[in-house]
């Protein structure tokens, strides 16, 4: 079976930020420093043809406000409101609309239930995207939605090359 090169290309491209992730997260072991920063996250975006690629990591404080298993109704609510934003990612993340995009699939991890014993905790999210034709831009709605990220250092691997890039609120659109 042939693979479709878009997709080949976005996989690769995919990995490749993936190793980087891990060689960057080893780093911060071995020198004692944590990635786990509140108000900051990162992106990873990956654009190959009509496939996109976005991977989200964030302390869950960023989103929630709490990283702890939620004790009260309002922190389930917070928690179940937090879900369904972000199996609407579409919300999130606005694709150029020349391109209509549509969603392919959503995978969450992290989320805190009942039985969460962290004190610290990480959610990461990994969207998938296919469009009609190549998008050439992505607008994030990720510092309106989420006032506690104040900052988004963004991976980014197109058609027009690698790139990375430091966002902040106010600093919403990527372009290629």
């Amino acid at each position: 079976m042939r693979m479709n090169p878009a997709f080949a290309f976005c996989l690769a491209a995919a990995l490749a930020l993936a190793a980087s992730a891990a060689q960057a997260h080893g780093r911060a072991r071995k020198t004692g420093h944590a990635a786990h920063v509140h108000g900051q996250a990162r992106l990873m975006l990956a654009v190959a043809g009509n496939a996109v690629q976005i991977g989200l990591e964030t302390p869950l404080d960023n989103l929630l406000g709490f990283e702890h298993a939620p004790r009260t109704a309002k922190e389930k609510q917070a928690v179940d409101a937090l879900r369904a934003r972000l199996d609407t990612p579409q919300t999130l993340f606005e694709l150029d609309p020349a391109a209509r995009c549509q969603v392919e699939s959503v995978r969450i991890a992290g989320l805190p239930h009942a039985r969460t014993a962290h004190d610290h905790a990480d959610l990461e999210a990994d969207f998938s995207f296919t469009c009609a034709q190549p998008p050439r831009a992505l607008t994030l709605q990720l510092f309106s939605a989420f006032p506690r990220l104040q900052r988004l250092d963004v991976e980014q691997v197109t058609p027009a090359g690698q790139a990375l890039h430091r966002l902040g609120p106010g600093q919403s659109r990527l372009e290629w």
